[in-house]
């Protein structure tokens, strides 16, 4: 599978589990009325505070990113809208629609959904791995969250899914893990479009994978293969009141994407 890392600018970092689900925002059956309750009960107090400052509540707000490969050259366009801010319980939320097009994917639209509570921002996966739930996949979607306001030397917490597909006569389970977020420095960040006050966070995944149902021998193989498997970790450079504005994939000790804004409008 994929990285889905590379499809997504905002908040790219809270979905790190790697895959490449096919997403449709005309074929997205997540029950948002479901989602939204979760997300107000997950909310850490209940008015919208400084959401209305945020880029990504305010409605109609578009936000244009491009990824590079490793030597640099482009491999995907993104165009994000804001499509629909409404106020949920107290809470603001933001419904977004990205449309990417990539040199070996085509074009894909899926959806998202933040929440903002006046401290902390919410993101809702469902949409994004609605792909996964078409063909046959069953998983608990997270409701990540993530402060508003950060500090240099932060540590935030960990975030984390599974799922499971059953795959001819076996059954299999994923768990993903983002872990050791860290905000190590607030620095200067330049992207095409303009240079940016932005905290520096770090982090990293974990996967693993498990056939039901599988003998010592391949599980023993598998683990081998996971060992010598290069680390993956991530530099994001997050603006409060506009978004990620940058973030690289680094495998091993190289960066092998990076993905940035070029403009908002």
């Amino acid at each position: 599978m994929k990285n889905l890392l590379a499809s997504v600018l905002l908040f790219s970092l809270l979905s790190a589990c790697k895959g490449n689900p096919e997403t449709n925002a005309a074929g997205d059956t997540t029950n948002h009325s479901q989602s939204n309750e979760k997300m107000s009960s997950n909310a850490s107090s209940a008015g919208s505070g400084n959401c209305a400052s945020l880029l990504l509540f305010k409605e109609g707000a578009v936000i244009n990113g491009h990824t590079l490969d490793a030597d640099g050259k482009e491999t995907q366009t993104s165009v994000t809208t804001v499509t629909k801010v409404n106020n949920v319980n107290g809470s603001e939320v933001s419904e977004v629609e990205m449309k990417t097009h990539s040199t070996m994917l085509g074009d894909k639209t899926f959806t998202g959904k933040y929440m903002c509570d006046g401290k902390m921002l919410s993101y809702d996966l469902s949409g994004m791995l609605a792909g996964l739930q078409k063909a046959g996949a069953k998983f608990e979607t997270p409701i990540v969250q993530f402060p508003i306001s950060v500090t240099d030397g932060e540590t935030l917490p960990d975030a984390n899914y599974s799922f499971t597909m059953v795959m001819g006569s076996k059954t299999l389970t994923v768990h993903c893990t983002i872990k050791n977020r860290k905000v190590v420095a607030k620095e200067s960040v330049t992207t095409p479009a303009g240079t940016f006050e932005a905290y520096k966070i770090t982090s990293e995944t974990e996967t693993q994978t498990d056939f039901g149902g599988m003998d010592e021998k391949t599980k023993a193989m598998m683990d081998a293969v996971k060992s010598k498997t290069p680390k993956i970790s991530y530099v994001m450079w997050y603006v409060p009141n506009t978004t990620v504005v940058k973030m690289q994939i680094i495998t091993g000790d190289k960066v092998s994407s990076t993905t940035e804004i070029t403009a908002i409008k």
